[in-house]
């Protein structure tokens, strides 16, 4: 869970304090959705219904596995891995990993639909760079601004209420807007997406190798690449989200220290030794979307140079961050 608070930096960097504050009254309804799942919020409503975010743990339903040769469920498909799915499933339901990934999902959804609410309102379009990354053109996005501000309902100070989208809206413009803020909370909440992964990596060795490095895979492309290109398409408003998911990333490894140090002997010492300056800079930058596999790639060329790993000990699963000894199964 204290490896998502970094996540958090990315979705305020990418939608905005300002639509985050807009937004902050429908926050206690988004934590009381973590605890029983009901939302009681008509805005929050709409956008389960509309763009169904943070579904990873209905994603991973434990089913059986099909032969590709004979069609037929294999031993390993009917005993072995249906098992160990429904050990996974159940280790990220204790560490809370799919609440939290449902909650920031659904942040991530509430601040793109307020972004867009806040460009139909304002008449200030987004860049043209940003709207291309989520496949809309200026002039379909100022159709979707048309349609937001003739059905929607706005609060004080431009607050989005309702989207009101019913059978009301275009159908262009309706699929617009959905198409337009599920990429953007996807790419914001770097929801991970087995359609994006190549075809070795959904294979059992792939599968073996690429333990906990699917976020770094991800966030190659969604961070790494994606921002990098909007910064050379003269974005420069995507700076903010390489530096502020570090800072909420440091933040988050502070909290995960000050939680083990608990009922530790030595507890202060612990504190001390790993609170250290250059320590929560590693972590920052460890657990930022946009390093994704800067730290492997670091690790890895200081072990087999003869070095002490640089990011190993920002770990939350104790392992080193090298491509080989990084993995559970070595």
């Amino acid at each position: 869970v204290f490896a998502q608070v970094g996540d958090i930096g990315k979705i305020l960097s990418e939608g905005g304090v300002n639509a985050a504050w807009k937004q902050m009254p429908v926050l206690p309804s988004l934590l009381v959705r973590m605890k029983d799942g009901q939302a009681s919020n008509d805005l929050l409503n709409e956008i389960i219904t509309l763009f169904a975010p943070g579904q990873s743990r209905l994603a991973k339903q434990v089913i059986h596995r099909i032969g590709e040769d004979s069609g037929l469920v294999t031993a390993t498909g009917r005993y072995v891995e249906p098992t160990l799915r429904r050990v996974g499933r159940t280790m990220s339901d204790l560490s809370g990993l799919h609440w939290i990934e449902r909650f920031t999902h659904e942040s991530a959804t509430l601040l793109a639909v307020q972004k867009f609410a806040t460009m139909a309102k304002t008449g200030k379009p987004i860049d043209p760079a940003r709207l291309a990354s989520i496949g809309l053109t200026p002039q379909r996005a100022s159709e979707v601004s048309a349609h937001i501000l003739q059905y929607g309902k706005f609060g004080k100070r431009g607050r989005l209420l309702e989207i009101n989208m019913d059978n009301r809206w275009d159908l262009q413009a309706a699929s617009d807007f959905i198409v337009g803020v599920e990429k953007w909370a996807q790419k914001t909440a770097q929801v991970n997406n087995i359609g994006e992964y190549a075809k070795w990596m959904t294979k059992d060795l792939g599968r073996v190798l690429m333990q906990f490095r699917s976020f770094g895979m991800s966030a190659w492309e969604i961070s790494s690449l994606g921002d990098t290109q909007q910064i050379r398409r003269k974005n420069f408003a995507a700076f903010g989200t390489l530096l502020l998911p570090a800072l909420f990333a440091g933040l988050g490894y502070m909290a995960r220290v000050y939680t083990d140090s608990i009922g530790k002997k030595d507890a202060q010492k612990y504190r001390d030794e790993m609170l250290t300056m250059d320590k929560i800079v590693k972590s920052g930058i460890n657990y930022a979307p946009a390093a994704s596999l800067a730290p492997m790639v670091a690790d890895a060329t200081s072990i087999y140079t003869g070095y002490d790993p640089v990011f190993g000990f920002a770990r939350t699963s104790g392992l080193q961050a090298d491509p080989l000894f990084g993995n559970p199964l070595f």
